[in-house]
């Protein structure tokens, strides 16, 4: 059975490749979403335990399958398997579908892979590959704001990978072994630390570092939006699961830093997600929002090692009951463009409400687990965290109440294809019951039963919708109306970037007036110095970036070298 694992990678990895062939191409598009049904039956058919070590790849690489992955592999395969589903329709006329599949298949063995992968080296490449491909899924439109969004996100991609791999050198250095976990505290120190939480923080969409998030899912048409928010973004969740010391050592000091950034996260994200015009772009800071709690969760964990098994369930939960909100949620907004009627308006309002924590929804389930956390911090956080997670319902009500007003049909004209609004139903299930069937959820989902539980989930979503009513009427009342750019505080950097680059150039041009005197000088006094002829040679040479890189990569190789030394 073990055999199963390899081939969860191989089949969409061996369909891309067989892209190459132009004539296979649209049998590769039609295919492409059945490349991910592996991977969810195996999720649910292979036992937990099961591996396989392939020694001539990487550093030996080894594919399992625990309990953690199981849970993720099921509801990644599921995003990815219907997302191309409703892709294959919602992209009928799209004259480059074909180029989109491409990339949604190396993005996919990436997204499912590292979810198998057990050792560090096969982690850190599947994990690059995701990231790096779905950078084709940001930029399809081809318009100039796509591939803005693809640069910002590109670039984030990059140190976040430079981050992970030295983070991961410099475990395998101080251990001498590739795997992911240590028992040693000594072996994480500061930098280590620092580097895996922006690392993986910044797929997270950790606040200051999620300004690329907007962007990317703004701008990726509808079924790589739904992979990108619901399923991708998860992995960074997984990886801080994978290689930070939960339950091993006892961090407070880095598990409150955490607690402090998730809940900063979670009311930043609502604040900007209300003044946006475009619904995927909400749907971004609504992310942001969440995935604030989730790293709440990440925090505790850090600061109460001996109860990780606790907080570990809860953190699972919590992603299952998100990524499936979050995709049916992106799939919705696809739906409003072809038609209104009431499946369309189910498929907005459902998820919507699962989001926000309504009583009898998957979302409360979610939100009492968190609440359980309470025992487990120290004042003030003991004290406060039931009441910040009744201001998160309610502003996350609020931001859904701004998505629907966004999204909701005009009319009820239009028939939808049912290669759309199949997945989208099936989706629409899997949303509600999947937490209700969790094992693992049962006591959640009874104490999400209780009378109080009930009354505070339902004062938080009516409360939200009247306060969004209020406001409405108010600044339309006033004629006020806010609006921040997607990625909010990019704007600043890239100013702050810009002026930067004007002060470089002025030092620059100064700097090479300076240098044409002084070498100039000598060839002016005695008519035979060819130092400058010499210099511009040598700029020129350097200008060639196959040069450039390589003097750049002896340079760093020999600081490497002297570092170990």
């Amino acid at each position: 059975m073990s055999l199963v694992l390899p081939l969860i990678l191989l089949l969409p990895l061996g369909l891309a490749l067989a892209w190459s062939i132009p004539a296979l191409r649209p049998l590769i598009t039609r295919l492409t979403p059945w490349a991910a049904l592996p991977a969810l039956v195996a999720s649910y058919w292979l036992p937990v335990g099961t591996e396989i070590q392939i020694p001539w790849l990487l550093l030996e690489t080894r594919l399992g399958l625990d309990s953690t992955g199981a849970l993720f592999l099921s509801f990644t395969a599921l995003l990815w398997w219907l997302a191309g589903l409703y892709g294959l329709c919602y992209q009928a006329k799209d004259p480059h579908r074909e180029r989109f599949f491409f990339f949604y298949l190396l993005t996919m063995t990436g997204n499912l892979g590292l979810i198998l992968a057990q050792d560090t080296a096969s982690f850190l490449f599947l994990f690059a590959l995701m990231s790096m491909a779905a950078y084709g899924l940001i930029v399809h439109p081809g318009s100039e704001e796509a591939r803005r969004a693809g640069r910002v996100y590109l670039t984030l991609v990059i140190i976040g990978e430079a981050c992970l791999l030295s983070a991961l050198i410099l475990l395998a250095v101080k251990t001498g072994t590739v795997e992911m976990s240590h028992s040693s505290p000594s072996i994480y120190g500061p930098v280590v630390l620092t580097l895996l939480l922006i690392g993986f923080g910044i797929k997270l969409g950790l606040l200051p570092l999620h300004f690329s998030l907007p962007l990317a899912y703004g701008t990726a048409p509808v079924p790589g939006g739904a992979v990108l928010g619901g399923a991708m973004i998860n992995a960074g969740l997984l990886g801080w699961l994978r290689f930070l010391p939960l339950g091993e050592m006892a961090l407070p000091q880095w598990g409150n830093g955490l607690m402090i950034a998730g809940f900063a996260a979670a009311f930043y994200g609502v604040l900007v997600g209300l003044t946006q015009r475009e619904p995927k772009i909400l749907l971004a800071y609504s992310s942001i929002s969440q995935i604030g709690l989730m790293t709440f969760g990440v925090g505790v964990g850090l600061g109460a090692p001996a109860h990780w098994p606790l907080v570990l369930t809860i953190l699972t939960l919590f992603a299952l009951h998100h990524a499936l909100a979050k995709g049916i949620l992106f799939l919705a907004v696809g739906l409003t463009r072809h038609s209104g009627g009431i499946l369309v308006r189910l498929t907005l309002l459902f998820p919507a409400l699962v989001l926000a924590g309504a009583p009898f929804t998957s979302g409360i389930i979610a939100k009492t687990a968190l609440k359980s956390l309470s025992p487990l911090t120290v004042p003030p956080w003991s004290d406060g965290l039931p009441g910040l997670l009744f201001a998160s319902s309610l502003g996350t009500t609020l931001l859904m109440a701004r998505f629907i007003n966004l999204t909701w049909p005009k009319d009820l004209g239009g028939r939808l294809p049912p290669g759309m609004w199949l997945p989208a139903v099936v989706l629409l299930f899997a949303v509600n019951f999947a937490t209700w069937l969790w094992p693992a959820a049962e006591q959640a989902a009874a104490a999400s039963l209780t009378l109080t539980a009930i009354k505070s989930g339902g004062w938080g979503v009516l409360l939200g919708i009247a306060f969004f009513i209020l406001g409405s009427l108010l600044c339309h009342r006033l004629r006020m109306s806010w609006f921040i750019p997607g990625g909010d505080i990019l704007i600043l950097i890239e100013r702050w970037f810009s002026f930067l680059a004007r002060g470089a150039n002025g030092i620059i041009y100064q700097t090479l007036q300076l240098r044409s005197q002084i070498f100039t000088l000598p060839q002016r006094l005695s008519g035979q110095w060819d130092l400058p002829t010499a210099s511009a040679y040598l700029e020129t040479v350097l200008r060639r970036w196959k040069n450039f890189g390589l003097l750049f990569l002896t340079i760093a190789l020999l600081l490497f070298g002297s570092l170990i030394l």
